[in-house]
């Protein structure tokens, strides 16, 4: 059997380590002026232990397989470390949206949809006597076309041959004379000879370069000087000018067929209308 004295000396060890807690605290025992045990973040250093030969062999001693269940308890009353205040417990604000969603529940369309849904609502099918207004045969063909506008600069947003001059257009309170905006907010963004969203040969160069930039490198001397020789009609018209001959208004209308060839489709679609853009019949000069 152990001799009393050891099994005692565990107990006197234990109620030493209990009363020292009781009657310093957390705060006292672990070194820290003014914490609750709930803020201790270093590990407790509890009285020294006696040695293991002192030990109720019966409890787990020198030569046990674990200590006395009291002691145990004891050298486990550490608490937890407490998180850096400066360490963010979870997302402080919501992920931010993905780069297409829009800031509010239905957010502005995307400009190109936003344009051609505007123009495709104001420059209508003429019916009886009301003129044939419309800038695109169908919605599909604008949106097509659309994204080779040229953006308009920060600093200025609804200048020249630019998508945003012609939204601005159809934006404006002269939308509903409709023959006019029409025309300028077009692929030509001219009403007839005055540039207003830059001119007809502006917008056929631009286009040119973007669409068919092989024939539009073949344009000799330049585009600029190929344009300023052709005929202006001064008007385009989305049904007539697939066949106007030598005009400015047949190479935009042959761009904007240009603009809907599937590239993985039939290869010669492609090829075809770039080549009536840059002057290939019918958009060629008559026969001298």
């Amino acid at each position: 059997m152990s001799p009393p004295g050891s099994r005692f000396a565990t107990r006197r060890w234990l109620a030493a380590a209990l009363l020292a807690l009781g009657a310093h605290g957390c705060a006292a025992l672990f070194g820290m002026d003014d914490a609750s045990c709930s803020d201790c973040v270093a590990t407790a250093e509890l009285p020294a232990k006696p040695a293991a030969d002192s030990l109720d062999p019966a409890a787990g001693g020198a030569g046990g397989a674990a200590p006395d269940a009291a002691m145990a308890d004891a050298q486990n009353r550490v608490p937890p470390a407490r998180l850096d205040p400066a360490t963010p417990r979870g997302p402080t604000q919501a992920d931010p949206p993905p780069p297409d969603a829009s800031p509010d529940a239905g957010g502005p369309p995307e400009p190109c949809t936003r344009y051609c849904d505007a123009i495709s609502s104001t420059c209508l099918p003429g019916v009886g006597s009301v003129p044939d207004n419309r800038a695109y045969l169908d919605r599909d063909a604008c949106l097509k076309l659309c994204p080779y506008f040229p953006r308009a600069a920060a600093d200025d947003p609804a200048g020249g041959n630019t998508l945003e001059c012609r939204l601005a257009l159809l934006d404006s309170a002269e939308a509903a004379e409709a023959s006019s905006v029409c025309q300028a907010a077009g692929r030509s963004g001219q009403v007839g000879a005055s540039p207003v969203c830059g001119s007809s040969c502006a917008a056929y160069c631009s286009l040119m370069q973007q669409i068919c930039p092989t024939e539009f490198r073949a344009l000799a001397p330049s585009c600029e000087s190929v344009c300023a020789g052709l005929d202006d009609e001064l008007a385009f018209d989305v049904t007539g000018d697939e066949r106007s001959g030598n005009t400015v208004q047949c190479r935009l209308w042959h761009l904007g067929l240009a603009a809907t060839c599937d590239p993985t489709g039939v290869a010669t679609c492609l090829p075809l209308h770039c080549g009536h853009s840059a002057g290939a019949s019918p958009c060629s000069p008559p026969a001298p």
